[in-house]
């Protein structure tokens, strides 16, 4: 055999510096349809050979293995398709080895061999939200999450990255994740409009905005501009700036489908429910007047309510709260309409943002964590429970009750922060009220007992006990210690979702807030018996 020591090719390249082979393929495929992929040459190709296709996903199986047959002249690409609809995980790895031999016109015996590889997205399926999901908001290492997937967590946070207008998300989170097989939601993308009064800035207090406000009104009680909010949530400019930064992220995450777009934590009209006389601003003021010529018909009819003499609709201007207390004859209808007026602005400037996100993905799920008690600083429920598609809720005084009574279709969620029996009551108690997930905030990463820096347990699981849930045909039993986790049987789920009553849960519901609940809350002592839950 003769070989041609200058020509021969390996690893795509010539001697000459040919171009390199590549596998041509989009960053994401949709789910539940044929696709083709191709292997393109550098240069044409001719030669009879195979080229070896192995698919495989993030956890190491092999979804798909192919031996393609090849005798080509002057063949630009070699094209495969592959059934998208039996990918499981959202990561994927495609790789390809060719393998080719020709005869140049000398004579002279030409063997080519190289391999290409390539990750690709296949979106989760549709319909998260009939199950239950656990989502871990501290990020965690790669080992970290993937000890806590064995355990039934089903997605984490994705911190959003706003260092600039065009920055999305920081891609290490979402790198993570995805390669612990883990869903994901996008954190915190609005925080500077939604709730600039209360976030985190650095060596600040969260509330440093509203506390020098507060300075100015003692300083002088009658200077309204201790009152302007900025940004209003009337501005229309920044209205638009946040429309653009939530379609733009929405496009970016697309392909991942995250489980929602969390337009703030603890978002309100200033400092969460606090009571304060926001906005004179002059956008504000602006389309206060707009609402109150729909709400009253006629000047004449606002100054008759009100008790004023207006002349002029850009002269009405609202009372403050010391205005009002000094009035004597007990007409609050200015102050009080100015109070709902702020109601209306917040839940608008919230639907704003839903609509923003539904203009770039129909499907997706906007969402506000951190809700508060019912009153104060927006928390108008008949308006905020249609202004979003999901609440991470405080549930105080029936808010929770409250908004699912305006909009039976709404995403609730709870959070977790503390362990206990009552905790774990608590949980499961709002699992039955109708929430469809569980945050877990964990931010000395005891959870549970792991080590987030190599993901092995540092106390052994088989120690740490869980009670037993017999819930309407659930039955979970206690762990048994399998590769340094916990493993949870869960034996014959039964638990019927009512029909009217919010979909509450599914089969795999109720035997995750069983299993993540249960040895959430019960992580930092044993329970040496197995107990019954009663939800009361």
């Amino acid at each position: 055999m003769k070989i041609a020591p200058l020509s021969f090719v390996l690893g795509g390249l010539t001697y000459g510096m040919a171009a390199a082979d590549e596998l041509v393929l989009p960053q994401a495929f949709e789910r539940g349809q044929s696709a083709e992929v191709a292997y393109r040459f550098g240069t044409p190709s001719t030669g009879h050979g195979f080229l070896d296709i192995e698919w495989s996903d993030v956890k190491r199986r092999v979804v798909e293995r192919r031996r393609i047959p090849l005798d080509l002249i002057d063949a630009p690409e070699v094209t495969v398709a592959l059934d998208i609809g039996r990918a499981v995980t959202i990561k994927n790895q495609l790789v390809a080895h060719i393998s080719l031999d020709r005869s140049d016109q000398s004579g002279n015996d030409i063997h080519r061999e190289n391999d290409e590889a390539k990750s690709f997205i296949v979106p989760p399926p549709e319909g998260a939200w009939s199950d239950y999901q656990i989502i871990m908001w501290q990020s965690q290492t790669q080992a970290g999450y993937a000890t806590l997937k064995e355990l039934g967590v089903t997605a984490g946070m994705v911190e959003t990255d706003h260092r600039d207008e065009q920055s999305t998300y920081n891609p290490a989170y979402l790198t993570r994740l995805l390669d612990a097989d883990l869903r994901c939601y996008l954190e915190n993308i609005a925080t500077d409009f939604y709730a600039p009064y209360h976030k985190w800035y650095d060596n600040r207090p969260v509330n440093w905005r509203i506390l020098e406000l507060k300075e100015r009104y003692w300083e002088n009680r009658l200077d309204l501009a201790a009152f302007v909010r900025e940004p209003s949530l009337s501005d229309r400019e920044w209205l638009k700036r946040i429309q653009d930064r939530l379609i733009r992220d929405v496009r970016a995450l697309h392909p991942y489908r995250p489980l929602y777009y969390s337009l703030s934590d603890e978002a309100g009209i200033g400092d969460l429910s606090a009571y304060w006389d926001f906005d004179f601003s002059a956008p504000s003021l602006a389309a206060m007047r707009d609402w109150l010529k729909d709400r009253y018909g006629s000047l004449a009819a606002l100054n008759q309510q009100w008790g004023t003499d207006f002349t002029g609709w850009e002269q009405v201007i609202p009372m403050t709260t010391d205005e009002a207390m000094q009035r004597s004859d007990q007409n609050f209808s200015a102050w009080a309409d100015f109070k709902e007026w702020m109601d209306v602005a917040f839940a608008r400037a919230l639907k704003s943002g839903t609509d923003a996100i539904h203009t770039a993905d129909p499907d997706a799920v906007s969402a506000i964590e951190g809700t508060q008690i019912p009153g104060w600083g927006g928390y108008d429920y008949s308006r905020l429970a249609g202004s979003v598609d999901a609440m991470e809720l405080y549930d105080y005084a029936d808010n929770v009750a409250i908004a699912r009574s305006f909009n039976p279709q709404l995403i609730m969620l709870t959070t977790s922060f503390i362990g206990g029996p009552a905790e774990a009551h608590r949980v499961w108690r709002e699992l039955l009220r109708g929430t469809r997930g569980l945050v877990l905030w964990d931010d000395s990463n005891r959870f549970p007992y792991l080590s987030t820096a190599t993901g092995v347990w540092t106390r052994s699981a088989s120690s740490i006990h869980l009670p037993a849930c017999e819930c309407n045909g659930c039955s979970i039993e206690e762990p048994q210690a399998r590769n340094g986790a916990a493993a949870v049987r869960v034996q014959n789920i039964r638990m019927m979702r009512s029909e009217r009553a919010r979909e509450t849960s599914c089969m795999r519901s109720s035997t995750r807030a069983c299993n993540i609940a249960s040895y959430h809350l019960k992580r930092l002592g044993a329970v040496s018996s197995r107990k019954r839950i009663t939800i009361y």
